[in-house]
């Protein structure tokens, strides 16, 4: 059996999401990159942005200085997750829970900084992001709102 075979195989899910995890909180770039070409085992590149997801979603939980850190590299993750797409996409799912509809009552496909700047400081997610970790530490490193909480 072709030791990539075996790797795929015996890379589940949740471990696959355990080891990012893992390179997640060394901070290490070379690491990521890493990380990354050995997430090309999984079956497409949905499930690769899905697990790094599920990762951040983890680190942001437990440590989020960590999850800070990845939020101000961006491009470590690129092109298999847009942390700022995330982003825009977790505050645009959290306004229309709270009974916004998309292009009725706000627009994403602006300047992404600046609608979560925008965003922000009218305080409509201020309430969201404190049940919402990722939430919170999104608005905190991209809007240019010192206040935000």
């Amino acid at each position: 059996m072709p030791l990539l075979t075996m790797v795929s195989s015996s890379c589940t899910y949740q471990s696959c999401v355990s080891l990012a995890v893992d390179v997640f909180l060394s901070q290490d770039p070379a690491l990521l990159r890493s990380l990354k070409d050995f997430l090309l085992v999984l079956p497409n590149p949905q499930a690769i942005e899905t697990v790094l997801t599920q990762a951040l979603y983890q680190v942001a939980a437990t440590h989020p200085q960590v999850c800070c850190w990845l939020l101000r590299h961006p491009n470590y993750l690129l092109p298999e997750l847009d942390l700022l797409s995330l982003a825009v996409l977790l505050v645009g799912k959290t306004l229309e829970r709270e009974g916004f509809v998309l292009s009725d009552n706000f627009y994403t496909e602006a300047n992404s900084t600046r609608f979560l700047g925008e965003l922000a400081t009218t305080g409509l997610l201020q309430q969201a992001a404190k049940h919402d970790r990722l939430l919170h530490l999104f608005l905190n490193e991209y809007t240019e709102q010192p206040g935000v909480s």
